[in-house]
């Protein structure tokens, strides 16, 4: 369903179809209410509605719920991840593999230092074979953008995370995604992304044919491999690509089998802070337009879940309308990790774990009159196996 309104927007304003897009968001938002009534409780509802200073809500589940779409919960008059800024904690009590890496905190006073971006941008050019004719267009504005924008203090972006080294259009092989993950702290992935669901450690990132031979494929073994002991892993990775978000059979084997399920589980075994991707088919030509609202709040001195709550709000155009084509496109990203973390306080500077006295205020709307003004965030955890519909 969500698959359908993303597909009914088209590859540009061109070949949207609005109509189609409106009718899958009506079904979405009358499965969303559903799962709301399901999900939240009663007096967590009331208590969301009555605490106008909450702004971040962490889902914390367990593999069985892994692949519920808990963004996608309709509330009140919106989409939850429209309304706060949400992210996924995945609980795995006894899960075999990799023990989890402990987050690397950083400095206790942030650095006045900039950190450094790698992109990987269609390296086979299947994207762009396929249709994606605005892709390079995309991308270059992008990179355009972002030299020339400033954060909140006059400071320009490029000294806050420098994203020149770029791998776009050309050949790349496992080793160069490999040093680039060992070496960067936000790594952006745009390109084809595979599932095998009989092998879910082998789905990953189509790479480059060499020497005749077909595409490589940057498997969910490989990320685990190769940010083993003594590797420092990407604080952010942002996969603009097709079903990268999700979780291929967790929900049903985490505790009989020694695998890994997806990227998404090799990322977050192997450190990685915050995994961003995207849960369904999406369009090449329209997603890099999360790249530049995302950063650019990021390096304000917004958490990671409010940047991404800002840049799911370009893709409308009415900002207050869930039914606006747009939202499609904003529900088909899920982050992994938490939400509240930033990594720039609000003066620009770096600093991995930043206090919540430096991130940025964020509001929903005015307080209501009465409403509370002390800061929280709900931890709605979930277990069990309950009957859901399938939103995806």
């Amino acid at each position: 369903m969500l698959a359908g309104a993303v597909d009914a927007m088209g590859d540009s304003a061109d070949n949207l179809d609005h109509r189609a897009a409106q009718g899958y968001l009506q079904e979405l938002r009358s499965l969303g209410t559903e799962l709301q009534r399901r999900l939240l409780p009663t007096d967590l509802t009331e208590e969301l509605h009555r605490e106008w200073a909450i702004q971040h809500i962490i889902f914390e589940c367990d593999p069985r719920l892994s692949n519920v779409p808990f963004d996608l919960i309709f509330l009140w008059e919106d989409f939850l991840c429209y309304q706060f800024a949400t992210g996924k904690r995945l609980l795995s009590p006894g899960l075999p593999g990799p023990a989890r890496k402990p987050p690397h905190q950083g400095n206790a006073e942030p650095a006045e230092v900039g950190c450094r971006g790698f992109s990987l941008v269609d390296p086979e050019g299947s994207l762009q074979a396929e249709g994606a004719k605005r892709l390079r267009v995309e991308f270059e504005r992008f990179l355009d953008s972002w030299e020339t924008l400033t954060d909140g203090r006059g400071r320009p972006a490029r000294e806050r995370i420098d994203f020149s080294k770029i791998r776009a259009f050309r050949p790349v092989r496992k080793a160069d995604l490999e040093n680039a993950l060992q070496q960067y702290r936000m790594v952006n992935l745009v390109c084809h992304h595979v599932v095998d669901p009989q092998c879910p450690e082998r789905s990953g990132f189509v790479l480059s044919a060499m020497s005749g031979k077909p595409a490589e494929v940057f498997t969910a073994a490989d990320l685990a491999g190769c940010l083993g002991p003594g590797t420092i892993p990407p604080w952010v990775m942002l996969a603009i690509a097709c079903r990268s978000g999700t979780l291929e059979g967790w929900n049903s084997e985490w505790m009989h089998l020694n695998r890994l399920y997806g990227m998404v589980d090799a990322a977050m075994r192997a450190g990685v802070h915050h995994y961003l991707g995207a849960i369904v088919k999406i369009p090449a030509d329209r997603s890099p337009g999360l790249l530049l609202p995302f950063y650019r709040h990021l390096i304000e001195g917004n958490s990671v879940g409010q940047a991404l709550r800002a840049a799911r709000q370009t893709f409308r155009v009415n900002l207050r309308d869930p039914l606006d084509a747009g939202t499609a496109l904003g529900l088909a990203f899920v982050l992994y990790g938490d939400p509240t973390v930033g990594y720039f306080c609000a003066e620009g500077h770096v600093a991995y774990g930043v206090p919540r006295s430096y991130v940025r205020p964020w509001s929903r709307t005015a307080p209501a009159a009465g409403g509370s003004s002390a800061k929280r965030t709900p931890l709605l955890g979930v277990s069990g196996v309950l009957g859901m519909p399938d939103l995806a």
